[in-house]
């Protein structure tokens, strides 16, 4: 199969090995998650190249997976700022991926 749709457009981010947030696909390029996802517990943004998106994820399996070409992140999200309606309104990130995943729209 050579198709994402529904349910399997969902899948997790990853940072290194380790699970570590949802993602959506909204293009076959392009991953929605959430800022904080970004970030590690000072502030810092992860390094781009240790970022992986797993499409379409069943417990330890997945339909497609790529590597992230770029992360950006809402310009108003403040990583270390305690949680108010402001941030976690502003708390949204794209991950453009490095290979597109087919038909993720």
């Amino acid at each position: 199969r050579d198709d994402i749709f529904g349910w399997e457009a969902v899948g997790k981010v990853m940072v290194g090995e380790a699970s570590y947030c949802t993602g959506a696909l909204i293009a076959p390029d392009l991953v929605l998650t959430a800022a904080h996802c970004v970030y590690d517990d000072e502030g810092n943004r992860h390094p781009v190249a240790e970022f992986t998106f797993r499409a379409g994820l069943r417990g330890d399996h997945f339909i497609s997976e790529s590597g992230v070409a770029a992360v950006a992140p809402h310009a108003n999200y403040q990583p270390t700022k305690a949680l108010d309606a402001d941030n976690i309104r502003h708390d949204v990130a794209l991950l453009r991926l490095a290979t597109p995943i087919p038909s993720a729209t």
